[in-house]
């Protein structure tokens, strides 16, 4: 569905900020429904302000481009906790996990609207690749693209499931409904795999793997690793009864239950944690140095096409793109390193440079625009890297992969630049295959709004 950039915000002054860019597939941006989900997604992501979730800063519409700007949280999946080479998941840690990704659906789940309402909020897709370690040790949970609140217009079609199918609760092959207690199950059952280092219900098809959720009996804990505590074990095993009525009512309850089995000082189990991913740490701070321009050489030009306009909605969508209405308030210089929270972390020691999807480089390098600014084109492009990893909607039945492919295929010739009627074009705008910079040309004489969020 996006790729995902790491980002920088630029304001007033030196004033900068990374962010993670997470932008729609440009063909994917045609299609009026992908249009309005991606808004949904924002307008979800934004409401929600907790610790344990990755935070949502602002829509951004560009020259055809959609993206959403999030916190930007360098981490591994808990996926990369499961087969036990990064650390051994102790019962103390996967409790403590846990109970930080259930305090996070709680807050998602009792969020209410600015007079109160409920939004019935239901994140739909907690996975093993959507509850994230980040490299401070910090738990988030992530990707809410298809959270469903009571106030969004983009809803599921008749008799469609959307999720990962194998953290699917079994209600929702029934009913359909998707309940904060059918996000229980899920979180259950991530937490059941990383505690017995296997699947629990993912078979070689689909069909296999919703049977299974169904009616294949879950094994005991115990009798896969006898030195986990019972109550930890009993913990998990409720969040994963098939009868609603015998498994925790919410988020907080389970929260609550996980919380008595984690230590008193944190830092006893956080503490292995963060030296594990100290590596990885490092080797990601610098990627991004030379990302920043301190290691490598800008590469040559690029232009592309942006996408057509939105073709009408057939119904009123809660969330309405508009021209962008680029100004000093808002400057956003995006660096194609793919945000480290949606992929595992040896990604982010990958030397391998590509351009990216649907854009070639061309010609000899550019010129540096601090030394020489006249010779940058008012609005032109130039190659980014391409994301080393794709965020996408997955597919019933299908978990996001772990890790990257084994090469890229070579992209497509580029076509020339044809701004849509209406938009403002932005004084020098620029892609380079390591940095996006939007700057004016005449930023001095401009008056530079603070970089605000919009709620």
């Amino acid at each position: 569905m996006a790729s995902v950039y790491l980002a920088e915000l630029e304001g007033p002054g030196t004033f900068h900020k990374h962010v993670a860019l997470k932008v729609i597939h440009p063909h994917l941006r045609r299609d009026p429904t992908f249009v309005r989900m991606f808004g949904d997604e924002a307008l979800i992501a934004a409401r929600l302000h907790h610790p344990n979730i990755v935070q949502t800063f602002d829509l951004v519409e560009s020259n055809g481009h959609l993206a959403i700007a999030m916190e930007y949280a360098p981490g591994l999946p808990v996926s990369a906790l499961r087969n036990g080479h990064l650390i051994d998941p102790g019962a103390e840690l996967v409790a403590y996990i846990g109970a930080e990704a259930a305090a996070a659906l709680d807050h998602a789940h009792n969020l209410t609207d600015a007079l109160g309402h409920p939004l019935h909020i239901v994140h739909r897709d907690v996975s093993s690749s959507n509850v994230q370690i980040g490299l401070d040790g910090r738990v988030r949970l992530v990707d809410f693209g298809i959270a469903r609140a009571s106030d969004c217009a983009v809803m599921t079609t008749a008799g469609m499931i959307k999720g990962t199918l194998a953290y699917i609760a079994p209600e929702r092959f029934t009913t359909g409904a998707a309940t904060p207690q059918t996000d229980v199950w899920s979180l259950g059952v991530v937490l059941w795999e990383v505690l017995a280092r296997r699947r629990l219900f993912r078979r070689p098809t689909d069909a296999d793997t919703a049977a299974a959720v169904l009616m294949d009996e879950v094994p005991p804990l115990l009798q896969i690793r006898p030195e986990i505590p019972a109550k930890v074990s009993a913990v998990v095993h409720r969040a994963i009864e098939r009868d609603p009525a015998r498994r925790f009512a919410s988020a907080a309850e389970l929260e609550s239950a996980l919380r008595q089995h984690h230590p008193a000082k944190i830092e006893e189990v956080l503490e292995p944690l963060r030296a594990a991913l100290a590596p990885f740490r490092q080797d990601q701070l610098g990627r991004v140095r030379r990302l920043l321009g301190r290691g490598e050489p800008e590469a040559g030009t690029v232009t592309a096409s942006p996408s057509p306009g939105l073709a009408p909605a057939a119904e009123e969508p809660s969330w309405t793109p508009a021209p962008a209405r680029w100004n000093g308030k808002r400057r956003f210089v995006a660096l194609a390193l793919v945000l480290v929270a949606v992929t595992a972390a040896w990604l982010l020691v990958r030397a391998t440079r590509t351009d990216p999807e649907r854009a070639t480089a061309q010609g000899a390098p550019a010129a540096d625009s601090s030394s020489d600014p006249g010779r940058r084109k008012s609005a032109r492009e130039r190659a980014p890297d391409s994301p080393l990893v794709e965020s996408t909607a997955t597919e019933p039945g299908a978990d996001r992969p772990t890790a990257p492919p084994t090469d890229r295929a070579a992209p497509p010739p580029a076509t020339s630049v044809s701004r849509r009627a209406g938009w403002p074009r932005p004084a020098g705008l620029t892609y380079d295959h390591d940095v996006y910079r939007r700057r004016s040309k005449n930023r001095s004489s401009r008056t530079a709004g603070p970089a605000t969020p919009r709620p």
